[in-house]
């Protein structure tokens, strides 16, 4: 186990952090935790390129609310890397802890190819999740600026996201679609697979769009999600009783919650999704027990 050693915080730089924006509230949050446990896990850092200072290789949050509560030293685990590995043990972290907003992650995975021609397989061994994710993220940096930007901010929900990216639309044809599901207040992720796939179509055709289609003074906050319906879920739908049989509206309760596991990892909640799979699956359980001969 490598040693720890109570290093003075002017003496600590920031590394090359994935995270660009770091939010206040949470790193006063996580000061307070601080201050009444302590830091249960050190900081991890390296020697600067001037050997005078650390550089943090992980740990960032961490350092920056040991600030806020005026520590002078801090825990930290001194550590000999080259930037490849110093960046590996970065993205592992930021990944695990899901710290990063999905444009942030994007970012992560795109600077790792370029500096280290880390292919998409590389990415998923240090980052610890499936190619499939890794490439997805990436479309994302196919989006113009601003859609990216609500993106960051949580305006646009990352199923929509993901379908606009996967879409390949130009600049123009983003910023129509965007238009068309911000106005739409009942959207649903097959409406908008349709509205992009229109989209689509006009574009190899050739079918050009003039003129100014995003207001520079777009406030971001004018679209929120929290009043889109939300797919069917254990704790707040009892799905429908259809059939002539106790089997058979079991078998439809299940149709129905595998539909509705569907529609929730459209929109990217893999946890929901899993909690109406296990919804179905309890009802496969109880068919193959023979709990309803009738």
């Amino acid at each position: 186990m490598k040693p720890i050693n109570d290093i003075p915080i002017s003496q600590i730089i920031p590394g090359k952090n994935d995270r660009t924006i770091f939010d206040e509230s949470g790193l006063r949050e996580l000061a307070d935790s601080i201050k009444e446990h302590g830091l249960i896990q050190p900081i991890t850092v390296r020697y600067a390129e001037d050997c005078k200072q650390f550089e943090i290789i992980a740990g960032e949050r961490r350092f920056r609310a040991c600030k806020l509560l005026g520590w002078q030293t801090i825990p930290a685990i001194i550590t000999v890397l080259e930037n490849e590995e110093a960046s590996a043990i970065t993205l592992a972290e930021n990944i695990a802890r899901k710290s990063l907003d999905p444009i942030d992650e994007a970012c992560a995975y795109q600077s790792r190819i370029e500096s280290f021609g880390w292919s998409i397989e590389d990415l998923s061994k240090y980052a610890g999740t499936s190619t499939i994710h890794i490439q997805f993220r990436l479309k994302l940096l196919k989006l113009i600026p601003e859609i990216q930007k609500l993106i960051r901010g949580g305006n646009i929900q990352i199923g929509y996201a993901q379908i606009l990216a996967d879409t390949n639309l130009d600049s123009n044809f983003q910023l129509i679609a965007f238009s068309k599901l911000r106005d739409n207040p009942k959207p649903t992720t097959g409406w908008f697979r349709s509205i992009v796939s229109e989209l689509k179509e006009k574009q190899d055709q050739g079918i050009l769009f003039k003129g100014p289609l995003f207001d520079e003074t777009y406030d971001a906050n004018e679209f929120k999600t929290e009043n889109i319906p939300q797919p069917p879920h254990p704790e707040t739908t009892t799905p429908p009783k259809i059939g002539r049989t106790i089997r058979e509206i079991l078998r439809n309760q299940m149709a129905f919650w595998e539909e509705a596991a569907k529609q929730w990892d459209s929109i990217g909640k893999p946890f929901k999704r899993n909690e109406c799979k296990s919804a179905a699956q309890a009802l496969t359980k109880a068919l193959s027990k023979g709990f309803t001969k009738r």
